[in-house]
């Protein structure tokens, strides 16, 4: 089923962008420029990290550069001629790695016949049970392991996208799995936006995305995102709509609801810009006393550096930081005053430029596990999770 086109964009307000102009638009997506390392600005006194290492070595693993992806699968068929459509989003339920191999080998030897380019994102196990259904075929199809895909989740809309690229003007069919279950609580709630927001950031893109959900093994709290999320559902080679899906939107504005921060949080005023290098010291102290892995927790205080840059310049004070932990998480949630609506679609792909509005939280959503985004009278909340556990 195709895509619904994208409403229109509400400006962006507080903590996760800049008040009154437009959110960019997730199109205009240049890869390169998430390698550019943002410098500190006189006017800005925390923005970004010193000029050095560190800052280098963060944008490098936000913006990583896609090597996955040099070397596509080759096709061996003509592309289709005929004019590009609107996305497609289905989901498959299948029970079983013979049902799975079956399908998916299905759709994508289809794909191919029609002159498509294949791209699969998935575990292991299912990357190794396509190669063996496609035979010869899947030297056309380009694998990547959801180990990388996914790491952090919404890395795997990049992949997608300079996937997309390097196939331009032939369609793609993408099968995007991960493993599910291994996610924390707050994981699987930024994968439900995930999910969502895909009907819209990618409505015009020339993209056939299908994603498989194991119906044997994942209890039905994780099925349900793909019962709600997708408005196609694939069964026996057929596709057929899913009444089941749910308005994107809607769905996005349901999962912004805003969390406190417990009272027994460390909390920092942050409301001046001087105080944003000492809130990105504080960061790494705590990370360091509890022996979280120095480079997850350098990249956590640059995205708390750009969140706190974001609430200074955009929202209204105070902005505080609170730390503390939540189940498997260490989260560093940052609050301003700001109440205007937030446009949940905003930072979710790449700005075109690192000064564009929405950059910080796009960022963000590629230093750390999941970030959740809110407004309610409290002012605004950015919530940045990162795993104290092992997947």
């Amino acid at each position: 089923m195709p895509l619904q086109p994208r409403p229109p964009r509400r400006a962006p307000a507080g903590a996760a962008g800049a008040r009154g102009r437009d959110a960019p638009d997730p199109r205009r997506h240049r890869g390169p420029h998430l390698r550019r390392c943002r410098q500190p600005r006189p006017d800005q006194g925390g923005r970004g990290e010193p000029a050095g290492e560190r800052c280098a070595d963060s944008q490098a693993r936000a913006g990583r550069d896609p090597a996955y992806l040099v070397t596509l699968g080759t096709p061996s068929r003509t592309p289709e001629a005929r004019a590009m459509t609107t996305a497609t989003h289905s989901t498959l339920f299948y029970d079983g790695p013979r049902q799975y191999a079956d399908e998916v080998g299905g759709v994508l030897r289809d794909a191919l016949l029609r002159g498509h380019r294949g791209l699969v994102m998935a575990p292991a196990r299912r990357v190794d049970a396509l190669r063996s259904a496609l035979g010869r075929d899947a030297d056309e199809v380009t694998f990547v392991e959801d180990t990388v895909a996914y790491a952090p989740q919404w890395n795997v809309y990049r992949v997608l996208l300079d996937f997309a690229a390097k196939a331009k003007g032939v369609r793609t069919c993408a099968i995007a799995e991960q493993t599910l279950s291994a996610r924390t609580p707050a994981e699987v709630l930024d994968y439900q936006r995930l999910e969502a927001a895909i009907n819209l950031v990618f409505a015009d893109h020339d993209v056939d995305l299908l994603c498989p959900y194991d119906a044997g093994t994942l209890p039905s709290h994780l099925l349900d995102i793909g019962r709600h999320t997708h408005d196609a559902l694939r069964t026996g080679g057929a596709m057929s709509q899913n009444a089941g899906y749910d308005e994107p939107m809607a769905m996005l504005a349901g999962l912004s609801a805003v969390v406190a921060a417990p009272r027994d949080s460390i909390t920092v005023d942050c409301s001046s810009p001087a105080d944003v290098s000492t809130a990105r010291r504080m960061v790494r102290d705590l990370g360091a006393d509890l022996r979280l892995d120095p480079d997850v927790v350098a990249d956590m205080a640059l995205a708390v550096t750009e969140v706190l840059t974001n609430a200074l310049l955009h929202g209204g004070p105070p902005a505080m930081l609170h730390i503390y932990e939540s189940g498997p998480t260490w989260v560093c949630h940052v609050q301003d005053s700001g109440r205007d609506a937030l446009d949940p679609l905003v930072g979710l792909l790449p700005p075109a430029m690192p000064s564009d509005h929405g950059y910080g939280l796009w960022l963000a959503r590629q230093l750390c596990s999941a970030v959740d985004v809110g407004t309610d009278d409290s002012g605004t909340h950015v919530r940045l999770h990162i795993r104290t556990t092992a997947a």
